[in-house]
């Protein structure tokens, strides 16, 4: 499962968007592999607030103990609106966020059409 969220501005970071429980499983290597560039790296504040467990996704990990993350480019420094009255879409930057998904859209097409479930939990 792979849910979006937060992906209304860009990061200044060498990857275009993190993975919250990025070393939960190796969807964001494998995605990686499948883009054939970084696109999906590591934000080691995502695991300090803990945004694995505080989002969408999570309610997927516990029911069906399968793979389930959130594709983010906030990060805590690119936005001062985060859960503020001001949070508004005139703060949004469209063309940012049809990158982001024009850039995972061939991940997840080639995620879907892998032989074998090449996603998995690390042990």
């Amino acid at each position: 499962m792979v849910n979006f969220e937060m992906i209304g501005v860009p990061m200044e970071r060498d990857y275009l968007v993190y993975l919250t429980g990025y070393k939960k499983s190796n969807m964001a290597e494998r995605f990686n592999a499948y883009a054939g560039k970084p696109v999906i790296g590591y934000l080691p504040k995502a695991s300090h607030y803990d945004l694995f467990q505080r989002s969408d996704n999570y309610p997927f990990h516990k029911k069906f103990k399968v793979p389930s993350q959130t594709i983010c480019s906030f990060d805590f420094h690119n936005y001062p609106y985060y859960h503020h009255v001001e949070d508004e879409n005139d703060k949004m930057n469209f063309k940012h966020m049809a990158k982001v998904v024009n850039a995972v859209i061939p991940m997840l097409t080639t995620m879907s059409n892998t032989a074998t479930q090449e996603i998995r939990y690390n042990k």
